[in-house]
């Protein structure tokens, strides 16, 4: 007989062997311990036991579901208005009887009776609160394509796709190629520094990126001192396994709209590749939306290949 119950703090080495069992597809990190989803998920600050919603089979954890709610636009709060199913999982043996569903259903229950009038499945900012360097890569995609057999358990449950985002990837061996004749003249005009641990800019962008290790890169103009560019990068370490290399990923890279389309975003980006590449980096990651032409361009002309697609699904829309 299947029951169900909310989180206990007992129930960690559980969820991992849960993980690991069900975690098979390339979105997923591996775990090998329970310090990472203690790190990046039970130690939030916003961490509520009521959301997490573990199935079992007599005394065996067969699946669960994680619901949480996201950051509010000036990212000082949570916004229970907005909530998602961060995380749901089922064992393969137990899948197609209702487990699934009962525990969707639950998780959706949550956050409605807080305060949800609209709900994600699949984490995507800013309603990303949980999972970040566990699943999805370099930012929380939503539901990656790679996932397949969740997406199609999501539509029949009333879900439906609103934004994509492409995951690119490239190894940075051997290094890539750099072929615009741009890049000398803009590197003279500006200068990059690389800051360890930076501070977050808000509460929300502190509680997803705090709790993993970040560089923060900025490109200044020489003459003012104006800083035009920046990107956080960190290190993926759950995925390292994974893809059987050193991988980082890059989030947040942004160029005020003054300089944007002069190609010091390139150069930006062409000097963390050149960077990582000298600490022993072995590969790269970057996400953007669908429809961002000019970073999709970009990405492409440094070596970039897509590798995965991301959908935030939303019930009812």
């Amino acid at each position: 007989m299947v029951s169900y119950r909310t989180f206990r703090n007992s129930d960690p080495p559980r969820i991992l062997e849960l993980w690991q069992q069900c975690a098979t597809s390339r979105g997923f990190g591996l775990l090998e311990r329970c310090d990472k989803l203690e790190q990046l998920v039970f130690s939030k600050p916003y961490f509520d036991r009521e959301g997490v919603i573990l199935a079992f089979e007599d005394d065996r954890l067969i699946g669960y579901c994680h619901a949480g709610f996201g950051g509010s636009q000036e990212g000082h709060q949570l916004d229970k208005r907005h909530g998602a199913i961060c995380m749901l999982m089922v064992l393969p043996e137990f899948r197609r009887r209702g487990i699934g569903t009962e525990l969707l259903q639950r998780g959706q229950r949550y956050l409605a009776e807080r305060g949800a009038n609209v709900i994600f499945c699949g984490a995507v900012y800013p309603v990303n609160p949980f999972y970040l360097g566990l699943y999805g890569g370099s930012e929380m995609p939503g539901i990656l394509e790679s996932s397949a057999e969740m997406i199609a358990f999501v539509e029949a449950r009333g879900y439906r796709a609103t934004d994509t985002c492409l995951v690119h990837q490239m190894d940075l061996d051997p290094p890539p190629t750099l072929n615009d004749p741009r890049l000398p003249l803009k590197r003279r005009e500006v200068e990059f520094m690389v800051e360890p641990w930076p501070l977050s800019p808000n509460w929300w962008h502190a509680c997803v990126y705090g709790a993993v290790d970040s560089l923060r890169y900025e490109v200044t103009r020489r003459e003012s001192n104006e800083v035009i560019g920046h990107a956080w990068v960190w290190e993926m370490d759950a995925f390292h396994k994974r893809f059987g290399t050193i991988i980082v990923g890059v989030s947040e890279l942004k160029m005020e709209e003054a300089y944007r389309n002069q190609g010091f975003g390139r150069l930006l980006l062409a000097t963390i590749q050149k960077h990582l590449k000298e600490q022993k980096i072995g590969r790269l990651e970057i996400q953007t939306m669908q429809d961002n032409e000019i970073a999709l361009r970009l990405f492409t002309s440094l070596g970039f290949k897509q590798v995965d697609t991301g959908r935030a699904y939303r019930l009812g829309s």
